[in-house]
């Protein structure tokens, strides 16, 4: 039987381990695998063996990868797929564990989001075999419940934790710099051309004109944004950029070198943008210090399945989003301040930069908010449920000797 331990007052039944099936076969999923890796260390902490495998690109590869990894275990573990189509964990195939008694959860990152209808129904049939299911937010869990009324019992809502740590700094003692900071994956849907509009209007703008920046912390992923960026930032014509290709990879690496060159050679945006590229976690704080102010324009809105929004809201930033269909009542406390367009971003920043103090109890708000969403809860959460499970199979293995 699995281990028992206490945890806050309450026994939990500690399953012997956790296999995690993420991927990603396509490096628009790095978030998922980052939020995966960052869950299991918190996880192992709690007590939790974790393991993890990624797919390969090959459905038979993962099939055979799956028999031979139950096969060499004593136990029965819990399978745990971080799902995403296409690209995370879209090759594990649920027949691999049919009738095995394994325990089988998944957590879906995006489901209304998705526009084939192929990718939807694959959803669904991972879902319909699981035992349980882990939504990221309500407005997810909802679309899948008019497919299926009968999830709302077996499923749960875990908020994506911040992935990056949080210094949850006092909010009367920040004193930044009035820039504007964007964080995040250089990608469609989060807000690239509301970014640069955003810098346009800072540069016409007398009060904010050479005193307030755009400064752009971001992982490349695809390089017609960070094209637009860099001809936007240095003025550049679209003659002047590398040709893009077919390859995400060396295009965005063509583009890495001609911000290098830039920056070693001296030469100066002539917008407000400052563009900074795959910066180490460790260096982030610097980022942070430097904006007052942080403006993600996510085109979905501020949501709980985002782990950007709870990073910038836990290291200062006095955070401005867009409202959307996703958006948490928690965030509609005051945590995050919302715009639907650049103009009205600009406007609140201008009012915050006269009324500073207004700053103070939405940074209050911010911190609490993320502190309620934070690893460690996540993982409470997570091990609530493998425990339920692990109970569950423990007493219907039991059960089936009895009838026996």
């Amino acid at each position: 039987m699995p281990d028992s331990k206490p945890n806050g007052g309450v026994e939990y039944l500690i399953p012997k381990e956790i296999m995690f099936f993420n991927a990603p076969m396509f490096r628009s999923s790095v978030g998922d695998t980052d939020y995966t890796l960052k869950l299991m260390a918190g996880l192992n902490r709690a007590g939790v063996s974790c393991s993890s495998y990624e797919h390969t690109k090959r459905e038979t590869w993962v099939k055979r990868l799956v028999i031979n990894m139950l096969g060499d275990r004593r136990h029965d573990p819990i399978i745990h797929l971080q799902l995403r189509p296409p690209g995370t964990g879209a090759w594990f195939d649920n027949k691999s564990i049919e009738g095995k008694g394994i325990g089988y959860i998944v957590t879906v990152h995006e489901f209304s989001g998705l526009t084939s209808d192929q990718h939807r129904i694959k959803v669904l049939d991972y879902i319909q075999a699981a035992d349980h299911v882990i939504f990221t937010t309500a407005a997810e869990r909802d679309a899948v419940v008019g497919y299926m009324p009968n999830l709302a019992e077996r499923s749960s809502i875990i908020p994506v934790f911040p992935t990056i740590q949080c210094s949850y700094p006092t909010p009367e003692k920040i004193d930044r710099p009035n820039n504007v900071l964007w964080f995040g994956t250089i990608r469609g849907g989060k807000g690239i051309p509301e970014i640069i509009k955003f810098a346009y209007l800072i540069g016409q703008d007398e009060e904010l004109k050479g005193k307030t920046k755009i400064i752009v912390v971001g992982t490349p992923l695809n390089p017609v944004d960070l094209s637009l960026l860099l001809r936007t930032a240095y003025g550049l014509k679209r003659a002047d950029m590398p040709a893009i290709g077919h390859d995400r990879d060396t295009a965005n690496n063509k583009l890495a070198v001609m911000l290098a060159d830039f920056k070693k050679t001296g030469r100066e945006p002539i917008s407000p943008i400052e563009i900074h590229l795959s910066v180490n976690e460790k260096d982030l704080p610097q980022y942070f210090d430097q904006c007052n102010f942080a403006y993600l324009p996510i085109t979905r809105g501020a949501n709980s399945n985002s782990a950007v929004l709870p990073v910038v809201m836990g290291n200062g930033c006095v955070t401005i989003s867009k409202r959307g269909l996703d958006t948490p009542v928690a965030l509609e406390s005051g945590g995050v301040l919302f715009a639907q367009t650049p103009g009205e971003a600009l406007t609140i920043i201008k009012e915050r930069i006269k009324n500073p103090d207004l700053n103070i109890e939405t940074r209050s708000k911010a911190n609490e908010y993320v502190r309620s969403i934070a690893l460690e809860n996540a993982v409470r959460e997570h091990v609530t449920i493998y425990s339920s499970l692990s109970l569950n199979k423990e007493l219907g293995a039991k059960m089936d000797v009895l009838k026996s």
